[in-house]
């Protein structure tokens, strides 16, 4: 019959062991989260690059920068008010874009022309869905060759600096096809 000592001692292994066990659980489990850790912060930026936008070209047909008065600031000076003009500016470009549209069987490729009419906005307000005008209009050649990408309901124009430019459709005409190149 074993002693009191005897079954103290080897109590006192089995918790030992038991807890040298759930020691080396402990520090797998550590390990694996480090090593997810580590995975996760590699792959996620290649997960989450952003995707390259889809670039069209268009030919500039017509721009109208025009300036009109959208009402006036008055301030008091004093005993007097004196009151500044506000001036709303608008950019309003025209191009035309031509894309390849083929038929059902794919056997009938015809081209078709486009005609954008796009008006300038700057950044999107805060409260509802309108923008507010531009602090700086894009200028373009007229007769120019210019890339531009769909963003949602916006088409964006990159400038010299290579700073987006947004542009909201105010106008789409399908041009006909010339007499010579039908189909």
């Amino acid at each position: 019959m074993p002693t009191i000592w005897q079954v103290q001692a080897s109590s006192l292994r089995a918790d030992n062991l038991a807890t040298e066990r759930h020691g080396r659980k402990e520090k797998t489990l550590k390990r694996q989260i480090a090593v997810l850790g580590l995975l996760l912060a590699f792959c996620i930026p290649v997960l989450a690059k952003e995707k390259e936008p889809e670039w069209q070209r268009g030919k500039v047909v017509d721009q109208q920068l025009s300036s009109s008065v959208a009402g006036a600031y008055a301030a008091p000076v004093g005993t007097a008010a004196i009151a500044v003009p506000i001036y709303r500016q608008a950019n309003d470009v025209v191009i035309e874009t031509t894309k390849l549209q083929s038929s059902d069987d794919d056997a009938v490729v015809r081209q078709i022309t486009y005609r954008y009419t796009w008006h300038e906005v700057g950044r999107k307000a805060l409260i509802g869905s309108s923008y507010y005008p531009p602090k700086h209009p894009l200028i373009l050649l007229v007769n120019s060759v210019i890339r531009f990408y769909r963003d949602g309901d916006l088409f964006v124009v990159m400038d010299s600096k290579n700073k987006p430019h947004n542009f909201i459709v105010t106008g789409m005409t399908e041009l006909p096809i010339p007499r010579g190149n039908a189909n």
